[in-house]
Order: structure tokens, then sequence, then C-alpha cells
């Protein structure tokens, strides 16, 4: 044990020292080795089979009603093998899942336990930032010769790049010659995060250098909720120091244009919200969480049209579980230690490095004063630092 041990401390204190830690190691991060990853194989051979994993599992979920530090050490692994494997999260709540019932049906604690190893693991909370993996990401180029204009959406908390098919859909109708690139949320500052925006400012250059000579470069960005917005933080980091180095970037293919030269518009959809309250983010969180559990209740089934029916219910009755009044997600956050400060420092819009690098282009602000979630006093303070900014003087 450590001689600067304080066992009156938040335990808060420690995971947002290392969270910012390893921040920094991400951001000194080389702009050509970012490009060089996206050169790489796109998975590396996995280094545990699901039937190892399953082992694991069944360790895990037999530590149930265990003391705190035999519960952690057996998710220990777990977490590791998830972490080198994010498709190994499937297979744990397809064990897991009847979690989300069992401790609302009989209030639990040592279920609970076990749930919010599985949860934090989801949300991230003890993530290597300097180390995880790229979220999904979705490049869609047009049928034709590319007519040079670029749409980046980028999505909230818990959205698959399906859940953004509407928009792109309409994008797609209104600039039939246009890029459009999805990206999900990550958690900001990680490694995983500079790849998936490595991944978009590519498909930029790949549209760019692949257009008539006589058009010109425009991008337009449409950011949905604190996650979108955590995403375009990063791009406008990442564009700046890919447009501005002096090494050659072969990955792109040609010389990255300054973003003022090529943004033309941006759509805040319910962002940003810099000082939320924590209720409102807990909710936030439970309501991230129920569409990968309703993903992964509907596809567990054996193919038949009974199997499927019943797969489908359980998932609904699951989401509502998650998502309602009772939710024992709400309750396990509600009640973790540290919870408050960790859960507010992952869920807060950062607008500084936005304010800075912006271009002062034409925004359009969607958000509603019902927003239970990101409020429209946060939105409209945003506003108003928008209007406050030297460049839009």
């Amino acid at each position: 044990m450590a001689d600067d041990w304080d066992p009156f401390s938040d335990p808060a204190d420690m995971e947002l020292t290392l969270h910012a830690e390893a921040s920094q190691k991400v951001q000194t991060q080389k702009t050509a080795d970012i490009f060089a990853a996206l050169s790489a194989p796109d998975r590396k051979p996995l280094s545990m089979s699901l039937d190892d994993f399953e082992i694991l599992l069944d360790v895990f979920f037999a530590a149930e009603g265990a003391d705190s530090e035999i519960l952690e050490d057996s998710f220990r692994p777990v977490a590791a093998a998830i972490e080198d494997d994010a498709s190994l999260r499937i297979p744990l709540w397809k064990r897991g899942a009847s979690l989300i019932h069992d401790c609302i049906a009989g209030n639990s604690a040592a279920k609970l336990d076990v749930l919010g190893l599985m949860l934090e693991d989801y949300f991230g909370f003890h993530a290597k930032l300097d180390n995880n993996g790229p979220s999904g990401v979705s490049f869609e180029p047009p049928s034709g010769r590319p007519c040079g204009i670029v749409i980046f959406l980028l999505g909230w908390g818990g959205a698959q790049c399906s859940d953004m098919d509407d928009v792109a859909g309409l994008y797609r109708e209104l600039f039939p010659g246009a890029v459009i690139m999805r990206l999900e949320v990550n958690r900001f500052d990680s490694w995983g995060l500079r790849i998936e925006v490595a991944q978009a400012i590519r498909a930029a250059a790949w549209a760019w250098s692949r257009m008539s000579p006589d058009r010109t470069p425009q991008l337009l960005v449409h950011l949905f909720s604190n996650g979108g917005f955590f995403t375009w933080e990063e791009m406008l980091m990442s564009w700046q120091q890919v447009s501005q180095t002096n090494e050659r970037i072969p990955e792109l293919g040609m010389p990255l244009p300054p973003m003022s030269a090529v943004l033309r518009g941006i759509i805040l959809d319910s962002a940003p919200d810099s000082t939320p309250e924590i209720v409102s983010q807990i909710q936030s969180l439970a309501q991230s969480v129920a569409p990968m559990v309703r993903a992964v209740l509907e596809s567990d089934h054996d193919g038949s049209e009974v199997a499927r029916k019943d797969a489908e219910m359980r998932s609904k009755r699951a989401v509502i579980e998650v998502i309602g009044p009772n939710s024992p997600v709400k309750r396990y956050l509600a009640q973790r230690p540290g919870a408050e400060r960790l859960i507010l420092h992952i869920c807060s819009a950062r607008a500084k490095k936005v304010h800075e690098l912006e271009p002062p282009v034409p925004m359009q602000f969607i958000y509603s004063v019902a927003d239970a979630i990101i409020r429209y006093q946060g939105i409209e303070n945003y506003v108003q630092e928008v209007k406050e900014r030297p460049n839009r003087r």
C-alpha cells in the first residue's frame, strides 16, 4: 500500500488523476503515428477463445455474494479480455442481463454489485484511455464522383451508426454527391476517439482529392448531444494538428486544408451543456446502456419464430427496467462512492478548446426546454459564449 494512501479520500480522485495522466499521453502521440495505426490490420488475432472467456464468466458469476475484493478480482480478467476484444462484451451481457430484472424483483445487493461491475466496464470508468479501441464508424461515399461536400454526423451517447440512418438519408437526398461519415461516441481524450477522428479526416481527404477541379472542399458538421460535442472537440484539435504538421501523411494523399478553409456550418442538436446536473446525467447513462442491452437480448434466440418473439419481449422489458424509475442501473450509479464527480467529469461538455479553434461559421442550435438530459439553460449559456468569441465580434 502506498505511503501516501488516504483512507478518507474521495474514490473519484484517483480515477480522475489516472484519466488526466492517460489524457496527456494521448495528446502527445505524434500525428503520423495516429494515421499509421489506420493502415494496420483491422483486427489482431484474438488472445482468448469464446470457450475460454465463458470459463472466466463462470468464475465471475459464481463470485456473486462474495466480498468486494474477491468479486473485483474475478471480474478483472473479464474486463481485460473485453479490452482486448470488445465483442466479448456480448456474451458477458447475455449471461448478465437477467440481473437487471433480478435486482428489481429481489432488491439484492449482491446482484447489484455484480451488475455494477458490468456497468462500470461498459461506461469505461476504468478504461485505459491511451490504449482503447475506436467505436463504430461508417464511411459512405457517393455512387459517383464526390462533389466536394463532406458531412460529419457525430452521434450521442449510446447511439450506433444505424441510429443515424434517418439523418444520413436526408443528407444523401439533399447532397447525392456528398461523402457522409458517421462516428459513434468514445471517451474524450482517448486513443480510440482519436482513431475515429483520424478516419473521418481521411474520409474528407479522400473526397477532396477525387472531386472535380472546379469544385470547392466543403464540410458540414451535425452533432448530437454532449457525446457528439466531445467528438467535435477532438476533431478540431486533431484537424489543427494534422493541417499544421510538416510531416507527410501518406494515408491522406493530400495536404489537409485548415478547418477555416472548409467548414461551412455546424448544427448542434441538443448540445452542449457544460454544467449538467447529476440526476440528468445518471439518466443519460442509463439511456445509453439501454440500446446495447436491447440488441444483446434481441439476438439471443435459436432462430425459431417463438424464440425470436420471446427475445423481443425480454429486450423490451429490459429497456423499460433500465431507464424506468426503479432502474437498478440508476440506483447503482447514484450510490457508488465517488460517482457524482466521475460522472460529471465524463458527461460535461468542455467548451474551451472549441471556442479557441472553431471558425466563425453559421450555426444552428436545435433544443427543447423540455429536454431532461441536456438543459436548455446550458445550451443558451453556450450560445452567449459563442457570441462573445473574439472571432465573432
